[in-house]
């Protein structure tokens, strides 16, 4: 659907589209209380495989944040196979982080 920029005032959204953008949001992010709290505001249902999905992908995020690259890469492998494969860059980002924890380290 092309609107003109100039039309977007006249749009009407619904707030189940709105609820469900912020919703993916909080999960994307890894905000479980706020997204616990969203849902009971809201009076949306409860995604219980969002859940699921935001605990290993927090789990993936917080070894990136220790530094230990290569528990996210062996997490990201197990959550979703073909990932690093098709996305070669974040494969990189990831090997390159694991460089610099050798480096820092002193263990090459």
């Amino acid at each position: 659907m092309d609107v003109d920029p100039r039309h977007y005032e006249q749009i009407g959204i619904k707030d189940n589209d709105i609820h469900n953008i912020v919703l993916s949001y909080l999960v994307h992010n890894c905000y479980r209380e706020t997204l616990e709290s969203f849902v009971d505001c809201t009076g949306m249902p409860e995604p219980s495989d969002y859940i699921e999905d935001m605990e290993k992908r927090k789990g993936i995020f917080c070894c990136v944040l220790e530094g230990n690259a290569l528990k996210a890469i062996e997490l990201t492998e197990q959550v979703a196979c073909d990932l690093l494969e098709n996305n070669k860059d974040l494969h990189f980002d990831l090997l390159s982080l694991h460089f610099v924890e050798l480096v820092s380290a002193k263990k090459w």
